[in-house]
């Protein structure tokens, strides 16, 4: 079995140009929800799990980030830091902090996303008790088209391809990458082998497929309730008034 991971990396260096004007002098993980940043909301989740250490990629205005949380005592976590000056993928985002995990699994999740927070300890127990003893465990959630993200193919609990950004209603299934998932160290030597594209971002999807075309097994972890992702102003408007936020707030509380 899967030793427990107690460290967590946050990509959180999009630019956010689709919450304008909340991230004209803001980065997008800061944008408070409910008087409280995304990203702290997100860090005091993977707290309560269990995960004492995370890294945080960053972009624009990524000082803002790092002047908030300091080393890590506001959320009671440590803290490390990484700048990706040049946005090149969630691949060449993570090649940044490779130093810093070593062979330590490790739980990653987009910065820019809440999820309920009873997801965090039942994600990381599925990866340390999967008998099949994953590569990856994926977080998976169902929409009426992944084609804005990651789709999923999958049979049962198995993933069986992963394709990036398809054309709007081509992907022909339901189930997206939801933005949190957990990592063996084996993820390091395969972005290093994935072929990259000759334009455009090199995305970690394209070395999850390729893991699954090397037989690797990645394992499909449906989320527990619907997330919240925030792709304009009126997203955030809307949560403050979500019940969903309230009751996560309790679960972080009890």
């Amino acid at each position: 079995m899967h030793t427990i991971p107690h460290r967590a990396l946050i990509l959180a260096a999009g630019r956010g140009v689709r919450l304008m004007p909340l991230t004209a002098e803001c980065p997008k993980p800061m944008v408070p929800v409910g008087g409280m940043p995304i990203l702290e909301r997100i860090l005091r989740g993977l707290r309560v799990a269990g995960i004492d250490d995370a890294v945080i990629v960053h972009g624009y205005c990524g000082e803002a980030i790092e002047r908030y949380f300091g080393d890590g005592d506001r959320v009671g976590m440590r803290l490390h830091y990484r700048a990706q000056r040049t946005l090149g993928g969630t691949a060449d985002a993570m090649r940044l902090t490779r130093d810093l995990f070593g062979r330590e699994p490790f739980l990653m999740q987009w910065g820019d996303l809440l999820v309920d927070p009873a997801n965090y300890p039942a994600i990381i127990e599925r990866f340390t008790t999967d008998p099949a003893e994953p590569a990856v465990v994926l977080g998976v959630n169902w929409v009426e088209d992944p084609c804005a993200g990651g789709a999923v193919y999958r049979d049962g609990d198995r993933v069986l391809r992963l394709a990036e950004k398809l054309p709007p209603g081509t992907a022909g299934t339901h189930w997206n990458i939801a933005g949190l998932m957990v990592y063996t160290s084996a993820i390091w030597d395969y972005i290093d082998h994935t072929p990259r594209p000759e334009h455009g971002e090199f995305y970690v999807t394209y070395t999850m497929d390729y893991m699954l075309q090397q037989d690797e097994r990645i394992t499909a972890f449906e989320l527990i309730g619907e997330r919240m992702h925030f792709t304009s102003p009126d997203d955030i408007a809307a949560a403050v008034h979500d019940p969903r936020l309230r009751e996560w707030e309790v679960e972080l509380a009890v």
